[in-house]
């Protein structure tokens, strides 16, 4: 806990001279939502279409903080613990279900379903939210594409988490 409010403090300090703080906060926990590594363009349509407006002052801060890493596309947090705590104070604060919805509606409106990863990153965003009827068929294909890769283990773990969203 005293982590996670460090965390916290640091981000409060880092973005107190933004006009737009709450909009700042939700752009770096949808930032969260998206993984340890995330795709610029991704993040950028998610905080649009969330309303949040331009995430480029966030990104700026972040990176001149050295809280983020870019390699143009990704991004990554530098401190997984401070992407811990952002989903924690998003979870604690009951954005965590909107943000991962936002998330699963960004990657079905705006990138291809033939992208590597969309189905798995898809229902990882539904099941985030708890939407399980809807996370059944991103599953499902999930698990064909790693079965046809042979990547037996992943195949298997997300046919799991289809049985789970069916129950």
């Amino acid at each position: 806990d005293s982590l996670h409010e460090l965390w916290l403090s640091r981000l409060r300090l880092i973005l107190k001279d933004n006009r737009s703080l709450q909009n700042a906060w939700e752009q770096l926990e949808l930032a969260a939502c998206l993984g340890n590594q995330f795709d610029a363009d991704e993040w950028r349509i998610a905080c649009e279409m969330a309303d949040l407006g331009s995430n480029s002052k966030t990104l700026e801060l972040m990176l001149s903080h050295r809280l983020f890493e870019m390699q143009y596309p990704n991004i990554r947090f530098v401190h997984t613990l401070l992407r811990e705590s952002l989903l924690r104070y998003a979870d604690e604060n009951g954005r965590s279900r909107q943000h991962h919805l936002i998330c699963a509606d960004m990657l079905r409106d705006y990138f291809s379903d033939t992208f590597e990863f969309y189905h798995e990153n898809r229902a990882a965003h539904l099941m985030a939210a708890k939407v399980w009827e809807t996370a059944i068929e991103p599953l499902l294909m999930a698990a064909n594409i790693r079965m046809q890769r042979s990547e037996f283990g992943m195949a298997h773990s997300l046919f799991q988490q289809r049985e789970t969203a069916l129950n």
